[in-house]
């Protein structure tokens, strides 16, 4: 037997990054009756980070050609994943040893099996023999699979982005997967969910979606507020930096440069005009409006954040556009790496190995479905002889039809039947149809199969039953 330490049952390595692009307004393609371009978004920076010993601090890396800024990404990562693969393989030592002394031992036992059989000719003997090479040859295959198992998961580091999966490997997966080689990978592994890649992985690097660990619409200011991380995002005027040059700018943009068109306010007063909604408008009591912001205190105003970043600008003794970039760009990784490893090691003491055994929160309610029901419970699964079945329950599942055509409605305002006034609005909440369905009975246990051809006569039964 191979006892493994508790402590080495989770991997306990990542790597956090995010990427930065410029909104080009020069050379958009041509606008059609249904599409109209009002921006390119053009790759041009990232920050990585990372809790690996001798790479905890983040670096930043620009370069105005895609190719060469997602090889340096690449090239980085696995940088990174070189020195947690030492550190993994050293941790993991007497356990790679042990498997080969054991691979070895039964390696010798058959070889001595087969010098016996040509120097003996006695048929008992040789009864024996094949006996002792029928149990050998399928031990030392077992092991070795153990052994190449367990050099996977050594090697591959997963690396972690918030919202990722939407936005930034889409920004780069045209070459990203060059530089993947995922066409040259055995062991490369892609989850795609409409236009979000759940994960991507080569075998090495295995890029996963915080955002799919959270409840949909979680910010990353709010995740990483929620484990109480003193940094915190910055702000950058996105709309400002529409061309190349404009990152050569030798002063902090003016105050309006900070609006953005898609939160439809400047972002450096957001906060303070969500908290002035919550306590003026909405009446929320001052403690009530920071507890649900996140907040220790009263949000700093639009201009107070704007002196905050002109004097960060003189004391950081940045030149240019590029410099403010970098220190934006940076803060996207470390608190991010920070909030993380919280969250990494509140699954441990769940017994949960987040990225190594999830690429979303399904995957970690199925972890803990089957660690809180073990030894209590019994799932059926189907294997390749029984995939019809699989496929039979699958063709099975259907949602119902979406019937909601209209978001708004309102009395005497809506019209219906003919373009009559709508005068009652009643509305149903049917959610608890699901929680009634899972209160009744559910089968359990080893599962039979009856078909209608056969008059229901139980053609097949689990293996370990007799039908």
């Amino acid at each position: 037997d191979i006892k493994v330490d508790d402590d080495l049952r989770f991997y306990p390595y990542f790597i956090t990054f995010d990427f930065e692009a410029l909104l080009l307004t020069d050379h958009l393609p041509s606008n059609t009756q249904k599409l109209s371009w009002t921006h390119e978004h053009q790759p041009v920076s990232f920050s990585m980070c990372s809790n690996v010993p001798n790479h905890l601090e983040p670096v930043f890396e620009f370069d105005s050609n895609v190719e060469s800024l997602v090889r340096k990404f690449v090239q980085r990562a696995y940088q990174i994943q070189s020195t947690a693969q030492k550190y993994m393989k050293s941790r993991f030592s007497a356990v790679f040893k042990k498997l080969s002394i054991e691979a070895k031992k039964l390696q010798e036992l058959s070889e001595e099996t087969d010098e016996d059989e040509n120097d003996d000719d006695d048929d008992f003997d040789d009864d024996e023999n094949d006996m002792h090479r029928a149990v050998n040859t399928p031990l030392v295959k077992h092991i070795k699979r153990i052994q190449g198992r367990l050099e996977n998961y050594v090697n591959e580091i997963p690396i972690l982005g918030y919202n990722s999966g939407k936005y930034d490997l889409n920004l780069i997966k045209s070459k990203l997967a060059d530089c993947l080689e995922l066409d040259k990978s055995e062991r490369n592994f892609v989850v795609k969910k409409c236009n979000q890649y759940m994960c991507i992985s080569n075998g090495d690097l295995k890029f996963l979606d915080i955002s799919n660990f959270v409840a949909p619409g979680f910010s990353y200011d709010k995740f990483i507020k929620s484990y109480e991380i003193d940094l915190h995002k910055s702000y950058f005027p996105y709309e400002f930096c529409t061309a190349y040059e404009k990152l050569q700018h030798s002063e902090l943009p003016p105050y309006e440069a900070f609006y953005s068109s898609l939160k439809n306010c400047n972002v450096l007063e957001e906060e303070f005009s969500r908290y002035q909604q919550l306590v003026e408008v909405e009446k929320v009591p001052v403690s009530v409006a920071l507890k649900t912001m996140n907040l220790k205190e009263t949000p700093a105003t639009g201009q107070e954040n704007y002196r905050h970043l002109l004097q960060l600008w003189r004391d950081q003794g940045m030149r240019n556009m590029i410099d403010f970039l970098r220190y934006y760009n940076n803060l996207d990784v470390l608190p991010f790496c920070h909030a993380v490893s919280k969250m990494l090691r509140f699954y441990m003491t769940r017994n949960i190995d987040l990225f190594k055994t999830c690429i979303s929160v399904p995957g970690v309610a199925r972890e803990l479905v089957f660690r809180s029901s073990a030894g209590n419970a019994h799932f059926a699964c189907f294997d390749k002889k029984n995939e019809d079945l699989y496929q039979l329950f699958r063709k099975g599942m259907c949602g119902g039809p979406a019937i909601i055509f209209h978001r708004y409605h309102e009395r005497d305002v809506t019209r219906i039947r003919k373009n009559k006034p709508c005068k009652k609005i009643i509305g149903y909440d049917a959610n608890a149809l699901y929680l009634w369905a899972l209160g009744q009975k559910m089968p359990t246990g080893p599962f039979t199969i009856r078909k209608e051809e056969n008059d229901f006569r139980l053609v097949k039964r689990d293996r370990y039953l007799k039908a």
